[in-house]
């Protein structure tokens, strides 16, 4: 009796055990996480998950899921540039304060994500960029796993890119211009003088130029360039130099706005 009593013990514990390692995941860089939250009907497979154009700093966002027994066992998030340079991994001091604030935000994303098998624990309100991306690419991933889709997904982008010149020693010109993956959703231009006062009226700028193409803001240009001069001071400068700026400011920002053309399988 006492053998079998032993016997049944073992029999428990080793069952124990096993259940235990089912419910744990050994990650490279977070360790052992627990895993909380319920199991999803997730199909099999590595994802990956990139946005469709890089953003101002010239890095593209990415992140890779792996699902084994519909389990997510593993989670990378990185941003990439056209050489396929990670920033999580950057030298370039330009990017050092940007990287180990990535660096420090990832961690986190990884645990949560790993610990709950989705994305709803991480909190949304006040979150930083780092945290809006990857809830942009994770989502579609899992959203993707859920259905047995493409395990390659291209996301939406949303990015706003600067530029200035200067067009004297005290007057500047500035561009801004937002997109949402290839289409235009905002426009600022403005020329400012060394104290930074619009020497044009912002509001009337983007009332007008907002939304239209780069051919019909040029039609438009000699109008808002008329109107700025019957009120301003010293925007001779704005009437000689401004739509030609205008053309070298948007031409810059068209070569930042670009499409990834990496291979995502082989960036981790």
């Amino acid at each position: 009796m006492k053998r079998i009593f032993i016997l049944i013990m073992t029999i428990l514990i080793i069952f124990s055990f096993c259940s235990c390692e089912k419910d744990l995941i050994n990650d490279a860089d977070t360790g052992e996480i627990i895993i909380s939250g319920k199991k999803n009907n997730y199909t099999d497979g590595t994802y990956y998950s990139y946005f469709d154009h890089f953003d101002a700093d010239g890095f593209c966002g990415v992140v890779r899921m792996q699902i084994k027994d519909s389990v997510i066992n593993s989670v990378r998030f990185d941003y990439f540039n056209k050489e396929s340079s990670s920033l999580s991994l950057t030298e370039d001091e330009k990017y050092a304060v940007r990287s180990a604030e990535f660096r420090a935000a990832r961690k986190n994303l990884y645990t949560q994500t790993l610990s709950a098998q989705s994305t709803e624990n991480i909190p949304t309100n006040n979150a930083n960029k780092y945290t809006g991306d990857f809830l942009r690419l994770a989502d579609n991933i899992l959203s993707a796993a859920y259905i047995g889709a493409d395990k390659i997904i291209i996301s939406e982008s949303s990015a706003t890119y600067t530029q200035s010149m200067p067009l004297s020693d005290t007057i500047r010109a500035t561009l801004q211009i937002s997109y949402t993956s290839d289409k235009i959703t905002d426009i600022r231009f403005d020329v400012t003088d060394q104290y930074y006062a619009s020497l044009l009226t912002n509001e009337e700028i983007c009332m007008n130029l907002f939304g239209l193409t780069t051919e019909q803001i040029k039609d438009k240009l000699p109008e808002l360039m008329d109107r700025s001069a019957e009120r301003k001071e010293n925007t001779e400068v704005i009437y000689e130099k401004l739509f030609g700026v205008y053309n070298s400011l948007a031409d810059r920002i068209m070569q930042m706005h670009i499409v990834p053309q990496f291979n995502v399988e082989e960036l981790f």
